[in-house]
């Protein structure tokens, strides 16, 4: 799984920042301006949409997390039971065995 580096996304809009100045200094088009303007707010999208996905992330591994615990809860539990009745079907046979 690939990660959004923050280095890597605060460079980025570091460019977008400065073609976005050097575009109102040189009064480029409007169009490109825009086209600028809408890429940091695409960019701004994807990393606020990338941490809420985290964010998500960890409560369903917290979950998971809690499920495998009571999965190796039951577990023991069932190997447990399952002891007690093979030794109780043990003595049960003795029993049979010595009437």
């Amino acid at each position: 799984m690939h990660a959004i580096q923050r280095f890597h996304y605060d460079r980025l809009q570091g460019c977008l920042k400065k073609i976005r100045k050097e575009s109102e200094d040189f009064m480029l088009p409007e169009d490109h301006l825009q086209s600028v303007f809408l890429q940091e707010e695409r960019l701004k999208k994807l990393l606020q949409n990338y941490q809420e996905a985290l964010q998500h992330l960890a409560l369903i591994l917290k979950d998971y997390e809690k499920e495998q615990q009571l999965t190796q809860s039951l577990i023991y539990v069932h190997k447990k039971y399952r002891k007690e009745v093979l030794k109780s079907n043990k003595v049960s046979r003795i029993l049979i065995k010595t009437q």
